[in-house]
């Protein structure tokens, strides 16, 4: 990057302490409210404003920021200022982070529960509780009369949701 690129707030090389800040915050999102909070702080932060969408102004910068809490957001800030030329290089890069770490979170948590509940039925499965040792012991019985009443050329087996979806 050549000097004269260089805008009087961001020296070469350097991040600023806002952009660091709202990057560390990232990994502490749950909800599109956390990081809506944290990327209107950031824009404030650097320099910006936040204006509603459908704002006709030539400052705005069309990302929105809101990250479907509440109503859309846009950032802004006058072209050829420091706040602009800040927010145009940190502003969507911060964004782009903070959706894929919510989508991640969001997976991991239908991971964890899917994990701890039974296909079939939508309750808790034996991951998620020790209680429901009960429910195994009825499946070993059902399995005892089941093999006690059927022909000896016949099978008794047990298939689970899962091996449907196999």
């Amino acid at each position: 990057m050549s000097q004269d690129t260089l805008t009087p707030a961001e020296p070469q090389g350097l991040v600023p302490g806002a952009v660091y800040e709202a990057t560390r915050s990232v990994l502490r999102l749950r909800t599109g409210g956390d990081a809506r909070r944290v990327a209107e702080h950031l824009v404030l932060e650097l320099g910006g404003r936040l204006v509603p969408a459908g704002t006709e102004d030539p400052s705005v910068i069309p990302v929105d920021v809101s990250f479907g809490d509440g109503e859309p957001l846009l950032a802004a800030a006058s072209p050829g200022s420091a706040a602009r030329a800040l927010l145009d290089r940190h502003l969507t890069p911060f964004l782009l982070d903070a959706r894929q770490v919510l989508q991640l979170s969001d997976r991991n948590e239908r991971l964890a529960e899917s994990a701890s509940t039974d296909l079939l039925t939508d309750l808790p499965n034996r991951r998620s509780s020790t209680v429901l040792s009960a429910g195994d012991e009825v499946l070993c019985v059902f399995g005892r009369v089941l093999r006690g009443t059927v022909r000896g050329r016949d099978t008794v087996g047990r298939r689970s949701l899962l091996d449907e979806l196999r």
